[in-house]
């Protein structure tokens, strides 16, 4: 078996850009590589176009950042992108910034033992430097709607593209099923590796010391949602099955497009907040509620997981690889009455929520991202 020392991570995501927390959990992962001797190095293709459309400073072409152990140097080679549906279009898009991580890959200059993309236009990209250079290259897959956003490229070019790969990360069954059933990849190149979370930074803290932190009073009982306020994630299902619910505080985390009632009464608007204060917040709340259509591997589920949250989640396949009935209540994440229902049910008893709470914390303990990167890295390691 050969062994892998350094290691091209190629990602659209990767903190602090486009965000201080996009690709957060792409970054923890890269850490544990590093922290387990391998030398690590990022390409962030950057869009000019995005950076113009969204007011947002490009990152540095070069930044090196320093963590324990170790340091992740990162290159944001810059592309044209043009923001359409149209395939033509897209594939525009994707060829400029191709390009522009295959020049950026040159320059660096560094023999690489393998190539780690997240997501399949990242891998598209990685299978490009594969094939100019020979480098075993490997893709990680937590799209949430894989197949639709992909379709346009046709069966054929993503079956070859499978094919071509040393192999795949899913964060699910439900993702490695797919990829399985429809594009006849043999079951040995593919392996589910559900999302993990650092055990050293999500963990139980004092409920009490964590409300005086975040300015939550005592005495209430609190919802929790973090993610996205897109309709996908379920904000608005869930401020709407906290209607008349004035003893129950539910506080949300994110920004977005969908509008949720104002910051008044039982509900808690409160932005875009960066990860040691998510922490705080959970371990402030009751409860998590995540009424979430799709997903991939939910990374907020498993961080509430570590931090001993009861789960009020969806009863759909992207969950069963993460969730049970010990730490959790799944519903029917378009049904506001089951949402309802599910809440008044820890809400009112606080044995159940103390039960659900003690098995969470032990399946956040399962889910150690540390050793999810040690059996990635043997995985990769076996198939190159």
């Amino acid at each position: 078996m050969s062994t892998i020392e350094k290691i091209c991570v190629i990602s659209n995501l990767f903190p602090p850009y486009p965000a201080e927390t996009s690709g957060m959990f792409l970054y923890n992962l890269v850490v544990k590589f590093v922290q387990q001797g391998k030398t690590c190095v990022v390409i962030r293709p950057t869009s000019y176009s995005k950076s113009i459309f969204k007011k947002k400073p490009l990152p540095p072409l070069k930044e090196v950042v320093s963590i324990p152990g170790g340091e992740i140097t990162i290159y944001s080679p810059r592309f044209f992108s043009v923001s359409s549906g149209h395939r033509l279009l897209l594939e525009f898009s994707y060829k400029t910034k191709e390009r522009a991580v295959l020049r950026q890959y040159m320059r660096i200059g560094i023999q690489f033992d393998a190539l780690y993309a997240h997501f399949f236009t990242s891998g598209r990209t990685a299978w490009a430097i594969s094939k100019v250079y020979g480098v075993p290259f490997f893709t990680a897959h937590g799209e949430s709607n894989f197949s639709a956003k992909f379709k346009y490229l046709g069966i054929r070019r993503i079956k070859e593209f499978y094919n071509r790969c040393n192999g795949i990360v899913a964060v699910s069954s439900h993702i490695r099923e797919s990829i399985l059933e429809n594009y006849g990849l043999s079951q040995d190149k593919i392996v589910v590796e559900p999302n993990g979370t650092d055990l050293t930074l999500f963990r139980p803290m004092s409920k009490l010391e964590a409300r005086k932190q975040v300015d939550i009073p005592e005495h209430e009982l609190v919802v929790l949602f973090v993610g996205s306020l897109i309709e996908r994630k379920g904000p608005r299902r869930l401020a709407k099955a906290l209607e008349g619910l004035d003893h129950i505080h539910g506080y949300f985390i994110g920004k977005g497009q969908e509008s949720i009632p104002d910051a008044t009464g039982n509900i808690h608007l409160c932005g875009e907040r960066k990860q040691s204060d998510v922490v705080t917040y959970m371990n402030a709340a009751d409860m998590f509620v995540l009424p979430t259509l799709a997903e991939g591997s939910s990374n907020v589920i498993v961080e509430a997981l570590a931090c001993g949250l009861p789960i009020i989640s969806s009863d759909r396949d992207f969950n069963t690889d993460i969730l049970d009935n010990s730490c959790s209540i799944l519903v029917d994440p378009t049904d506001i009455g089951q949402i309802r229902e599910a809440i008044l049910t820890l809400a009112n008893n606080r044995e159940l929520r103390e039960e659900k709470a003690l098995a969470a914390l032990e399946r956040g303990r399962q889910l150690d991202i540390l050793e999810r990167a040690k059996r990635i890295l043997s995985f990769m390691e076996q198939h190159i």
